[in-house]
């Protein structure tokens, strides 16, 4: 495609008058849009920024004539001032800001991604920005407005360019502007009167059978000679020592920019990957037979042998699938599908979700295959979007390895994915959830807290039947797990974030940092009583009674096992205190059916008494817990000894002087049995 370097000024605005002269010319701060001479696109700009090369925001070409991303300021060259007003002249050294977004027109030695030209992009902050953005006007003395100019980019001296290749989503139908080498007088006439020019002849001693091209290099091979690689602007060749004795193959992958090479012997038939200049990439891929096609449908090589199709991993080179399909003829590669012509049948391969794959590779524990997986399965990926399913895998990883444990890990790719914080939040034991959010978290949608997800991991089964050095365990786990929360949790609140979320950080930060300052108290009365025999009973039993509620009763579980263990009869006062934020009643009831009975009734009491409850299910467990307790102090008597037969007969206690006395002693003794 001929490439245009020359740009007509279609529409100027004038800062600050409008001049009476007939030819208008352009000056220093008028916004100006530039259409292109032979593509009539406009010179445009916009907040979206190149995916290779140097990644800055995107120069393209546009039809749209109403755009105000298609509008430029004139201003003077870097480091310099102009006046306002002052005509632009043939020679003058001038930056185009643009309007929008206030980034100067810029180039530099940095591949154009569609023509591999120079690439021009739109550079700076607040108009300021460096010397690559300064460019040369070429025009007849003064510059005109609806007059020819050209733009020489002077750190280079390439010129800027119109390539007419169109770009895909998300700029469709958008071209490409970059900076070209002008072409001499004596070239344009050829051009314009034949079409096509003679540029240069190359002579070899054998015709290749074999040429892809790329860039300056072009890349050929031959049934008798090595491969060799030649420079398109000098000539010269560089050959390579590799002789296929069964006929060359030859591959380009764009993305990498290697060339895949068969070498193919009476023993091996190996792909070699080379760079341009001829030097070896990676490591050679492995067919057990001579492919005769190769083509790539990324992040995949398809390789057609005599008697099937090999899938292989664009990365690692890892064989992927095999398909036993004979005498391809032919192969289409579309978005989603590998067709494949044979002689008689035509068969499509589709081409499963990547995250499918992804997640398998997460699942085995492959963390790094996963992601460079995903990373290279898109060649044309949106930029957003692929930051956006990185960061999911990132989770998904994360969760993974906290599930496994790998606690350090777990929060490393918590980090690259952005984990928002609340999620931890719903794991911790104790903590309420953060208002109006709904963890999405796998754990939490199985109700599993962080403590709980630990002693499974660890393989607890009974948590009051393991040994001391379990629960220790367990307990430094939970100590990592909260520094890395913390730690966490500090980072994260440096970025800026909404007001509601920081709120709920920092309360959680407090509350964490109170369960550092008690847990280490309870840890050392725990420690002095089993090491030095001190008895740290007491002081443990104070500090969990008044110290920790419902928000941090994993402390609760954990320090009251011990002494409830060696002194129950002490250790139930834990309990027996009234708390701002209760331990629901059914849950604590459930951490005591492992004691005695009677540690439970305890507690029952305490919730009737004290408490004041008024479930119905408390008062009457506790009044048949009493008359149980009764009947077990009462002595043994002939059912004919009690009778109960009015509210006037009274209990008969086969006392034989009973008869004598008076209803006031009877009622007495009622009482006192009673």
């Amino acid at each position: 495609m001929k490439i245009q370097s020359c740009f007509l000024l279609l529409t100027i605005f004038f800062i600050p008058v409008l001049l009476a002269s007939t030819k208008v010319p352009v000056t220093c701060g008028s916004i100006i849009r530039l259409q292109n001479f032979n593509t009539q696109n406009y010179l445009h700009s916009h907040n979206l920024k190149y995916g290779t090369g140097s990644g800055q925001q995107s120069a393209t070409g546009i039809r749209n004539t109403d755009d105000s991303g298609s509008l430029w300021i004139i201003k003077a060259k870097h480091g310099s001032q102009c006046k306002q007003g002052e005509v632009i002249k043939n020679g003058d050294i001038i930056r185009l800001e643009h309007l929008a977004t206030q980034k100067n027109l810029h180039s530099h030695n940095h591949k154009s991604p569609l023509s591999n030209n120079q690439e021009v992009s739109a550079f700076g902050s607040n108009s300021d920005g460096n010397r690559d953005d300064d460019f040369e006007v070429i025009t007849e003395n003064v510059w005109f407005q609806d007059q020819k100019v050209s733009f020489k980019h002077t750190s280079t001296g390439l010129y800027l360019a119109d390539s007419g290749k169109r770009y895909n989503r998300p700029i469709q139908g958008q071209t490409e502007i970059c900076a070209i080498n002008r072409n001499n007088k004596k070239l344009d006439k050829e051009k314009v009167s034949k079409g096509f020019v003679e540029k240069r002849q190359i002579i070899k001693q054998e015709c290749p059978s074999k040429i892809v091209w790329y860039g300056s290099a072009i890349f050929t091979g031959y049934n008798k000679h090595p491969y060799s690689i030649i420079n398109y602007p000098r000539g010269d060749a560089v050959k390579l020592e590799i002789n296929p004795k069964y006929g060359p193959l030859i591959t380009f992958l764009p993305r990498s920019q290697e060339f895949l090479i068969l070498n193919s012997t009476a023993e091996d038939n190996l792909g070699i990957f080379s760079t341009i200049q001829g030097n070896p990439s990676r490591s050679t891929l492995i067919w057990g037979e001579r492919p005769y096609k190769i083509a790539i449908f990324s992040p995949f090589f398809i390789s057609c042998l005599p008697k099937k199709i090999t899938i292989h991993t664009y990365y690692d080179l890892k064989l992927l699938q095999t398909f036993d399909i004979v005498d391809v003829k032919k192969i289409v590669i579309t978005e989603n599908f590998i067709v494949l012509l044979t002689k008689a049948t035509i068969k499509i391969l589709e081409k499963v979700p990547i995250k499918i794959p992804v997640k398998e590779l997460i699942t085995k524990g492959n963390n790094l295959e996963a992601i460079a997986l995903f990373e290279n399965a898109d060649p044309e990926k949106n930029e957003k979007k692929h930051k956006r399913g990185l960061k999911k895998i990132y989770l998904e990883i994360g969760y993974g390895s906290l599930g496994k444990n790998l606690l350090q890990v777990a929060f490393q790719y918590f980090e690259k994915g952005e984990l928002d914080p609340r999620e931890l939040i719903s794991l911790y034991p104790g903590f309420k959830k953060v208002k109006n959010f709904q963890p999405t978290n796998p754990f939490s949608l199985q109700n599993l807290k962080i403590d709980e997800l630990i002693r499974k991991n660890m393989g607890f089964q009974d948590r009051l039947k393991q040994s001391n050095q379990f629960e220790r365990n367990v307990e430094r786990r939970l100590d990592a797990f909260r520094k890395l929360m913390i730690k966490y949790f500090e980072s994260f609140r440096k970025k800026k974030i909404k007001e509601h979320l920081k709120s709920a950080i920092d309360t959680t930060l407090i509350k964490l940092f109170a369960q550092f300052d008690v847990r280490n108290k309870l840890s050392s009365c725990k420690g002095e009583y089993e090491q030095e025999g001190i008895d740290g009973i007491e002081p443990t039993i104070e500090l969990l009674s008044n110290h920790c509620d419902n928000d941090n009763v994993e402390l609760i579980w954990t320090f009251s096992r011990w002494i409830l263990e060696k002194n129950p009869e002490r250790g139930i006062k834990i309990f027996l205190t009234k708390r701002e934020n209760p331990i629901p009643p059914l849950v604590v009831e459930e951490f005591l059916s492992y004691f005695p009975d009677k540690l439970r009734f305890q507690y029952i009491e305490f919730l009737v008494s004290v408490e004041r409850t008024e479930q119905a299910t408390y008062h009457t467990r506790l009044a048949k817990y009493y008359i149980s307790q009764l009947k077990s102090v009462l002595p043994i008597v002939n059912e004919n000894d009690l009778i109960f037969k009015n509210k006037n007969n009274y209990v008969n206690y086969d006392d034989q002087n009973d008869d004598d006395d008076d209803d006031e002693k009877k009622k007495k003794k009622k009482k006192d049995y009673l």
